[in-house]
């Protein structure tokens, strides 16, 4: 299995190439180091792995730079859409395995987690798929990566609050993220009315906007404690099937209409 040439980054001040496209809209940065260059956050109307290379080529010429100068690649490999996060996560690989670079892949909660801004234990939540949640809880320290506790899960919302424990924070971001709050602030207050003695959590609402900026400051902190990944390694986080899978897995779709649904053992 290749491996991604790390040698080539001889400099404290990588330039990083960062995509996010596991919500509807797309988040895209470059940055020197710790210094912002460009970045595009949007909805893309057109085809979005069209579009996507079109975004990452007006940043790099925006920013008098070419692919070949991109040091470091980052996605945000999911959970969250399907669609959104093969598309970003195919994008990023193809980019970094033809130039032997390396990835910090980050997945989506960690990401919400890390935006959260809330020193301690957290539970980073999003919307998942038909009225279910996506969660983790994380351990956080403000300088290194947050730090998961177990795998991500998909529940519905009640079922996550039962079993998240004591946390400092819950964290809520991705698609819908004012409809979810508001259910769980819900949720919250009758465990309030249940035991008046325990401790809330604050229920923080991340901005859905810069958030591939967010990505660049942890790839920044994987690239310090080399907690980096080849092209080859680098696998979405899904959590679970989609729902064409699930409906081949069941006899559902037609053997023809399931061509293509199958999973890439890449994990892209």
């Amino acid at each position: 299995m290749a491996c991604p040439n790390f040698n080539h980054i001889q400099t404290s001040s990588p330039l990083v190439l960062a995509i996010d496209t596991s919500v509807k809209s797309t988040s895209i940065a470059l940055g020197r180091g710790e210094t912002p260059l460009a970045e595009f956050d949007g909805l893309i109307s057109e085809e979005r792995s069209v579009s996507l290379w079109d975004s990452i080529a007006t940043l790099l010429q925006h920013t008098g730079n070419a692919v070949g100068d991109i040091d470091l690649y980052s996605a945000a490999t999911g959970p969250g859409g399907f669609t959104g996060i093969r598309v970003g996560v195919a994008a990023i690989k193809g980019l970094a395995a033809a130039r032997r670079k390396p990835i910090a892949a980050i997945t989506s909660l960690e990401l919400v987690a890390h935006l959260g801004r809330t020193a301690g234990q957290v539970c980073a939540v999003m919307n998942g798929y038909r009225g279910e949640v996506y969660w983790q809880i994380f351990s956080i320290d403000p300088h290194v990566t947050p730090a998961g506790s177990g795998l991500p899960e998909s529940t519905d919302p009640e079922s996550m609050m039962h079993r998240i424990g004591p946390v400092a924070a819950i964290i809520v971001g991705g698609d819908g993220a004012d409809e979810l709050s508001d259910q769980l602030r819900n949720l919250l207050e009758s465990r309030k009315g249940l035991d008046a003695r325990a401790q809330a959590p604050a229920l923080i609402k991340i901005p859905g906007h810069r958030r591939a900026s967010a990505l660049i400051q942890l790839a920044l902190r994987k690239y310090e404690t080399g907690e980096l990944q080849s092209a080859e390694d680098v696998k979405a986080c899904y959590v679970r099937p989609a729902e064409a899978e699930i409906k081949l897995a069941n006899g559902m779709l037609g053997r023809g209409m399931g061509m293509g649904l199958q999973r890439n053992p890449s994990g892209s």
